[in-house]
């Protein structure tokens, strides 16, 4: 991957999920923080890579780490690694109750726990990281996700299911598209509103 086509990739996929997500937020007439928003749009753009959100763990066999794991290394953790662990147990949680609600449903826990985790876990941010009087306050932007988190996660899901091609789908057209040049997977990144110009490849438009 060349150095500009990275650029692009990197600048267009979060204004490609912050117009979906505007667009969601607007239809449940939810008007949240400019850094939720924010905050929301990059977790989006991570967790284009599944293995971002079901890290796996024992020694890298495919294993995924359980919410219940996240909650016993953070209460294991103190400082910056007790509010990392949080707020990556959060994150797992509202995009899974977001992305896989059918799945959870089916599931043993169910998504009522998820929910109570995830809750839980962006409220112990908050709490732990103290508040700034000038500049971005992220403890602000954690109790809001904790205040909001079931909205939030119906945000998601209705974000999920507005376009035929997933996330992920979005993710590996782009992949092709940056290793083949393919005029076919560059009108379906448009048609999904992400913008390819790439002109120092000299794409076909």
């Amino acid at each position: 991957m060349s150095e500009q086509s990275s650029i692009i990739v990197n600048a267009s996929l979060p204004e490609f999920f912050r117009s979906r997500l505007q667009a969601v937020l607007e239809e449940h007439s939810l008007d949240v923080r400019e850094m939720t928003e924010y905050y929301l749009v990059q977790m989006l753009v991570d967790f284009l890579h599944p293995d971002r959100v079901f890290e796996m763990v024992d020694g890298g066999k495919q294993t995924p780490r359980t919410l219940a794991a996240m909650f016993a290394d953070a209460a294991n953790a103190a400082g910056d690694r007790k509010i990392a662990e949080l707020r990556r147990l959060g994150d797992v949680a509202l995009y899974t109750s977001g992305f896989f609600s059918e799945r959870l449903r089916r599931g043993l826990v169910g998504e009522q726990y998820y929910v109570s985790m995830g809750r839980a876990a962006y409220a112990q941010c908050a709490s732990l990281i103290a508040p700034r009087p000038s500049g971005f306050d992220w403890s602000e932007t954690f109790h809001d996700l904790a205040l909001r988190f079931e909205t939030i996660v119906r945000v998601l899901r209705d974000l999920s299911s507005g376009n035929p091609l997933t996330d992920t789908d979005i993710l590996r057209l782009y992949e092709r598209w940056l290793a083949t040049q393919s005029e076919r997977a560059a009108r379906l990144l448009r048609e999904c509103g992400v913008q390819v110009n790439d002109s120092g490849r000299g794409m076909a438009n």
